[in-house]
């Protein structure tokens, strides 16, 4: 990423994704290997994509053990370093809720929970290609007179995008649940819309974590993150037992918002950046009225969350223009 071969960079990616999944199968489901296996294939995994890197992405070229800049490393260890507890805040919020549930709740709650993430999970994935390039262009812009203008261009843009899967998701999560999934699981969809509106939020606050990244703030990265698994936890505590797994998603959803809201106020500090605060609060309204009205409807498919899905892109109809735009522009080019 460094050196600007991005496309290398995310290639790695998904040569780790692709080779992890294979050799999952053959020492999990064929050789029967149990966790061994899993830890097997994860190690293989990330050796391939060390092996990738140095040939195929030309990363050779640039080691030089003999050029080790004891300051350099020491300014790069006090930028890191609060990264590792991050990673451990991220954690709880996004995986530890499964330890809660199951002693609270029991196992076969956990398993309704893991299938109502698979949706959002699907976003977030999504979300970190782009994020990688993001995080790329931020750091390269950074000195730019052209920052500001840049980050207001993607905020949009980007804002807008996962409203707008937000409610797709939302209004097609029901019939996709109850006509596929088993009898049994069926009714992990009713934890769908919460948990995809709470990812969504998690996007956001990765979005402007990226400020911190660029002005080495990554203390902030920690503090911030670990104040909403904080939140996340107390919110857990306090509904798991009154809402059961709605008390859960909604704990989930709160720790996400303040990370994405004190981050922001953050960045206003550092970027003039316009939120335009009068139409996302009139995304989230729309968007909760839509979450409502599909946990409370026995429909599959209601004509509220219709209405607010054609609400949400009349109200984003420059920024879906635009994204249109920019696809056909890029098919026209093939």
């Amino acid at each position: 990423r460094a050196v600007g071969k991005t496309v290398e960079y995310t290639a790695k990616g998904v040569l780790g994704t692709t080779v992890n999944l294979a050799c999952n199968v053959l020492f999990v489901l064929i050789l029967k290997l149990g966790m061994d296996g899993y830890l097997f294939a994860m190690l293989i995994s990330q050796a391939v994509g060390v092996c990738y890197m140095l040939s195929v992405g030309g990363l050779k070229k640039h080691l030089n053990f003999r050029a080790v800049n004891k300051a350099a490393l020491w300014e790069m260890l006090r930028y890191s370093i609060p990264l590792i507890p991050n990673t451990m805040m991220w954690w709880i919020m996004s995986a530890g809720d499964k330890y809660i549930i199951n002693w609270v709740l029991g196992d076969s709650a956990n398993g309704l929970y893991s299938l109502a993430l698979k949706m959002p999970t699907i976003i977030s994935l999504f979300y970190a290609f782009f994020y990688q390039a993001w995080q790329m262009s931020a750091i390269e812009e950074n000195n730019s007179t052209q920052r500001d203008r840049m980050y207001n261009a993607v905020y949009r843009l980007t804002n807008a995008l996962l409203i707008l899967m937000v409610s797709g998701v939302v209004l097609i999560i029901k019939p996709l649940y109850v006509l596929i999934i088993s009898e049994r699981f069926a009714p992990s969809w009713m934890y769908v819309p919460i948990l995809t509106l709470a990812t969504a939020f998690s996007c956001q606050a990765s979005f402007f974590g990226v400020v911190y990244t660029t002005t080495k703030a990554t203390q902030k990265v920690f503090s911030t993150t670990a104040l909403g698994a904080i939140i996340n936890l107390a919110f857990n505590a306090l509904l798991i037992r009154p809402l059961e797994l709605h008390g859960v998603a909604i704990g989930t959803f709160m720790g996400y918002v303040t990370v994405a809201c004190v981050r922001a106020y953050d960045t206003r500090k550092v970027i003039k950046i316009d939120f335009d605060f009068h139409r996302l609060l009139l995304g989230c309204i729309v968007l909760l009225i839509q979450i409502v009205a599909t946990l409370r409807m026995h429909t599959m498919i209601n004509g509220i969350g219709v209405l607010c899905f054609v609400l949400l892109t009349v109200i984003y109809r420059k920024e879906v223009m635009q994204i249109l735009k920019t696809i056909i522009r890029k098919f026209l080019r093939k």
